[in-house]
């Protein structure tokens, strides 16, 4: 199965960039894949049954810490992208690609909560805008207050020919 998400992910990588296609060779193999192993370790295929489904969606909820995973939708809509691409690959080159082609087992219904937990990332984020913007002043003293005299130092070092010390 990883040789198939390999593959899939060079197939990607023709149509993504480089930063667009981390995230899905990050979690497809890594995270829902290795869970999918871990539920079930007999697991040949693509085709979970809704056992196999249910139990690696609670096992993908949690981080190996023990924290619940906040970007759980993250995961579920990677894998929700990926069974489609699938089945157009099939369609296109059926020798390679059809026996692969399966329904997804992301429904609507693991992602029906969605938008609202998008609402309440976006919220703790600009909560966290609010409680560090009064602190940007400091930021800024404390930047200039180092990072010039640092620059001018850093400056006159680089002047200095191969092999030469400098004194403070």
């Amino acid at each position: 199965m990883r040789n198939l998400l390999v593959d899939c992910l060079r197939r990607r990588a023709a149509d993504l960039g480089h930063s667009s296609l981390r995230q899905p060779a990050r979690v497809l193999p890594g995270t829902f894949w290795s869970n999918v192993e871990k539920v079930n370790p007999d697991q040949a295929d693509l085709r979970l049954s809704e056992e196999t489904h249910q139990q690696g969606k609670e096992t993908i909820s949690v981080l190996p810490g023990g924290r619940p995973r906040l970007d759980m939708d993250g995961v579920l809509l990677k894998v929700r992208t990926f069974y489609p691409d699938l089945q157009s690959w099939a369609v296109a080159e059926p020798e390679r690609w059809a026996v692969w082609s399966v329904p997804c087992p992301v429904r609507d219904a693991d992602l029906r909560w969605f938008n609202v937990r998008r609402r309440e990332i976006h919220a703790r984020m600009a909560e966290r805008t609010r409680v560090r913007q009064p602190l940007l002043p400091l930021l800024v003293d404390h930047v200039t207050d180092t990072g010039v005299p640092m620059a001018r130092s850093s400056r006159s070092w680089s002047s200095l020919p191969p092999g030469r010390t400098a004194s403070a």
